[in-house]
């Protein structure tokens, strides 16, 4: 089990260490605890824990380490605070025995599906602001595979219909992905730059 003084904090920090791992090749402990301001030896705990949690991590030199990504291609889509719930949930299931481990590694699974099958693509680096209710328009549309019709301004406006499939933030904008049914080409379009998106009738795209 996870016990510390500060288990909530050393949960994020634990996400944090999973998610580096699985955006570099090889990571040191002397390295992880200047960057998180903490001693090698609480280090040398956190990643003790992930091992137990079953986590593909090898020390391949004294104090260096690197994990097995291709065992963990699921888990790149969860930001670190999922993947500090994902640690939390492995730690717990792996002292209950291989059916609990079967039923959460069927569990993550079913999320990673969700996840990457959704609507929506979001990598959000800082707080964006946004018309809620044209956006969550915009997602019910690609939900319900429904086109949809919009003004789009850049120089002066012009009307476009189109056939949503994703919304995404991408380096600090909001775009949203589709096929613009006059000329039947796949464009993205700002979403601070679309007004008045309203859903027509259902299609029979798929």
């Amino acid at each position: 089990m996870i016990a510390t003084d500060n288990p909530r904090k050393r949960l994020i920090r634990l996400g944090q260490i999973l998610k580096i791992f699985m955006e570099r090749e090889k990571v040191s402990t002397t390295w992880l605890s200047e960057y998180f301001q903490t001693t090698p030896r609480t280090i040398q705990r956190d990643l003790l824990l992930l091992k137990e949690a079953d986590f593909p991590l090898s020390e391949f030199s004294r104090g260096n380490y690197q994990i097995d990504k291709t065992l963990l291609k699921n888990f790149e889509v969860f930001d670190q605070t999922e993947l500090a719930l994902v640690i939390a949930i492995k730690n717990l299931v792996g002292q209950l025995g291989e059916p609990f481990q079967q039923a959460a590694d069927d569990i993550f699974n079913k999320l990673y599906e969700d996840v990457t099958t959704s609507p929506v693509f979001i990598k959000i680096d800082e707080s964006v602001i946004l018309d809620k209710r044209q956006f969550n328009r915009i997602v019910k549309a690609i939900r319900e595979k429904r086109q949809g019709t919009f003004e789009y301004e850049v120089f002066s406006p012009y009307q476009v219909n189109i056939e949503p499939y994703r919304v995404c933030f991408f380096d600090g904008f909001w775009y949203l992905v589709g096929k613009d049914l006059r000329d039947q080409k796949f464009k993205r379009y700002a979403l601070d730059k679309i007004k008045d998106f309203k859903p027509l009738s259902p299609s029979s795209w798929s």
